[in-house]
């Protein structure tokens, strides 16, 4: 299903969760067989692991997402997993550079890479936004860059190249 869905870097990231948590845990349980109990344990087991909670959170997403799928197949009734709930995952402060910190900065940027500094610091841009500049997207009459592509990593299954921006 998520392959005609999700973009390359998010298919690579649900195929790692799958072959490193979620395979190892259910591969050989039957879809009916899967109760509460066993998610849960799961997201207790992978918490004291030390598994970061946005990552539990995650793998708690594709099992959801499985098992919505298995009945939309009509092979379960019912999920589990929406009883689970989702780990509470810490808010953290951003950590930017004040405005005489990027000045400093920019001082120390060679000529030839001021400009795309100056526009990585101020733009709020993506890294492979950034990397996917084109002339042709600058609106020269609005005062204006439009982002229009974000160049892709290369992954086991997608080569590298560009892709639509979120």
């Amino acid at each position: 299903y998520a392959v005609a869905q999700a973009r390359p870097s998010t298919l690579a990231k649900y195929r790692s969760l799958f072959k490193k948590h979620i395979i190892p845990a259910f591969g050989e349980v039957e879809l009916s067989k899967i109760g509460v109990e066993d998610i849960q344990s799961l997201k207790a087991e992978k918490i004291g692991d030390g598994l970061a909670p946005r990552s539990v959170k995650q793998i708690l997403g594709l099992i959801r997402q499985m098992l919505n799928h298995a009945i939309d197949g009509e092979y379960i009734r019912t999920t589990p997993a929406k009883k689970v709930k989702y780990p509470t995952i810490p808010k953290r402060e951003m950590d930017c550079l004040s405005p005489s910190e990027v000045r400093l900065f920019l001082q120390h940027v060679p000529d030839k890479w001021y400009a795309f500094m100056l526009t990585a610091a101020v733009s709020g841009m993506r890294i492979g936004e950034l990397l996917a500049m084109k002339w042709g997207n600058i609106d020269w009459n609005g005062g204006r860059y439009l982002v229009k592509e974000n160049l892709t990593r290369k992954t086991q299954t997608h080569p590298k190249g560009l892709a639509q921006p979120k």
